[in-house]
């Protein structure tokens, strides 16, 4: 629906910036170019609204993940450290989510043209129920002169013929079985030989169908007010271009009979109208155009050139929207494009993340994974992530044998230094010709620490095992906390915090460190209790170590007693 409301709108500005143009050059064109021409150019802009909305015919088949859940806070509220690993992969959102804004849009959209039809329909039907009941068929010499005209502008189809009262002026409507209306029966021969001949007209081009056309425009953007402008515009243009033809080889004398004929019709504003009839009456404005237009004997110039220049403008603004949504074709002549665009998009993410800013996150998803995050995000009053740790800087990596994904890898930091890498997984969907992030993963710790275990086959079999992971994970909290000086995350690793054996003169102290080594002897794994080393290397060269024994009780891997040597 995004995707639709987009094309809409792109749409409806491009075509009325071209009716705007063709609106600026009409009192111009009016005494150059034949009228019939410069209908025609209204009728393309008109027809310009409804047709180009057409689907892509190429798309991009990619593989994406279970819509992810947002990016969850990465420390505990206050803790002010990191923990050992977080899940890969996020589970999907289970809760319903809020309405996005385009559902919202598009149901307005729809509604607004239910309303309009069903107005212009209802409209409709009670103008034809009003002409069944009040109207009657014509007869005697009216008949005769509708034959002879039918007659002479070769129109072989039969068309009907009343007196209706209750309009104000002759029109012609019905799409299947057309009528001719006439609020009178006293007219002269003469009279009705000009009035029928421009009804003749208006049914022989099917202006009806074209009328119709007008309606559906105005329906898809009747958001727009400078669509009902276009629809004035043609409907005048169309009454115009129909004299022209009713004029058409008449000397001045025909012409100002013509025009007093067209005036001497319309007794009043038109009572009851249709938006699906022809308007012999058209405003005290366009009825002086009218006349002016009937009385201009000169020659006019072929509109091919106008008509031609807007069907050109129309395609052109067609084939931006359509490739718009043409997914890869052309993108796919160029395979560093896309990596490019993979790049700065997930570029742009990771600086939202680190801005803690949701609304740029959730602008850059697609519309299923902004729906999955929709509740989480307004709930926090879009902002993301916590205060500290932070993101200090992140790299983005994108992988060229898959090009729907890349990694995000974040540095965080507290007041206190360094506190962890954190790499992100993206997956992208290209929509409607634009890039877009379809899911994303947790950020999941990149660990420095690497274990000397390879002596020993009974360490390893520890560390691989789900107690050993638990093990490793509470010796990893343990050790962070103390690199960043963080007594009170260090004293929930404790089992007992009160004791004076514990050291905490690194308070408020941070050890700049480049990567770790836990080493771990066999002899020093026993039940429910393991003495550990941890090696942390400096960045400027040299090590220190951090010795420390943990036991597991009620569950939970405990530091017992530690010692830092330098």
């Amino acid at each position: 629906m995004q995707a639709f409301l987009t094309a809409l709108i792109q749409r409806s500005v491009s075509m009325s910036a071209l009716a705007l143009v063709l609106l600026a050059l009409s009192p111009l064109l009016a005494r150059r170019c034949a009228s019939k021409w410069l209908y025609g150019a209204w009728m393309v802009i008109v027809a310009g609204l409804v047709v180009p909305f057409r689907l892509p015919t190429r798309t991009v088949q990619i593989r994406a993940e279970a819509v992810p859940a947002a990016v969850r806070p990465i420390f505990s509220a206050g803790s002010g450290t990191v923990p050992a690993a977080v899940s890969a992969v996020a589970p999907a959102v289970s809760a319903d989510p809020a309405v996005p804004w385009d559902r919202l849009a598009g149901a307005l959209w729809i509604a607004g043209v239910a309303a309009f039809l069903l107005y212009h329909g209802l409209r409709h039907a009670r103008f034809l129920g009003m002409v069944k009941r009040w109207s009657e068929p014509a007869q005697g010499k009216i008949l005769k002169v509708l034959e002879a005209s039918e007659r002479e502008m070769g129109i072989a189809g039969r068309i009907g013929l009343r007196i209706c009262p209750c309009v104000s002026s002759p029109m012609v409507t019905g799409f299947r079985n057309a009528v001719i209306l006439l609020p009178r029966s006293d007219f002269s021969e003469e009279e009705l030989k000009y009035i029928l001949r421009h009804e003749l007209v208006h049914f022989r081009r099917k202006d009806l169908w074209l009328r119709g056309l007008v309606v559906l425009a105005a329906a898809v953007h009747w958001f727009n007010p400078m669509v009902y402008l276009i629809a004035k515009a043609a409907a005048l243009q169309c009454e115009l271009s129909c004299d022209a033809a009713v004029v058409d080889g008449i000397g001045p004398e025909g012409r100002r009979k013509y025009g007093e004929v067209l005036l001497g019709a319309v007794k009043s504003r038109p009572k009851a109208r249709t938006a699906f009839s022809s308007n012999f009456y058209s405003g005290k404005k366009g009825m002086k155009k009218r006349i002016f237009a009937i009385l201009d004997t000169r020659k006019k110039k072929a509109g091919i050139l106008v008509l031609c220049l807007i069907l050109l403008g129309t395609l052109g603004t067609g084939t931006a929207v359509a490739v718009g949504g043409q997914g890869t074709g052309g993108r796919s002549a160029s395979r560093t494009d896309s990596f490019s665009e993979l790049r700065t998009l997930a570029g742009k993410w990771a600086e939202a993340v680190k801005n803690r800013d949701g609304k740029a996150q959730y602008a850059l998803l697609s519309p299923k994974c902004q729906a999955a995050v929709y509740d989480e995000y307004s709930a926090g009053h879009w902002s993301t992530g916590t205060s500290s740790p932070w993101v200090e800087s992140y790299e983005i990596s994108v992988d060229r044998n898959r090009k729907n994904s890349a990694a995000v890898t974040y540095r965080y930091a507290t007041s206190t230094g360094f506190a962890g890498d954190y790499e992100q997984t993206l997956s992208f969907a290209e929509q409607n010709g634009k890039f877009l992030i379809d899911g994303f993963s947790e950020p999941k710790e990149v660990s420095q620490t690497a274990s000397d275990v390879s002596s020993d086959s009974q360490v390893g079999a520890f560390l691989s095992s789900a107690d050993g992971r638990d093990f490793q994970g509470a010796a990893n909290r343990f050790v962070k906390a103390y690199l960043i000086g963080d007594i009170r995350e260090m004293k929930r690793c404790l089992s007992n915090p009160e004791s004076g054996r514990n050291d905490f003169s690194m308070a408020g102290r941070t050890v700049d460190w480049k990567s770790l080594t836990l080493k771990i002897a066999p002899e020093a794994v026993g039940e429910n209790a393991v003495s550990a080393e941890y090696e942390i290397f400096l960045p400027g060269g040299g090590s220190q170590s951090l010795c420390f024994t943990m036991e597991k009780t009620g569950g939970e891997w405990k530091t017992v007693s530690y010692k830092a040597e330098k």
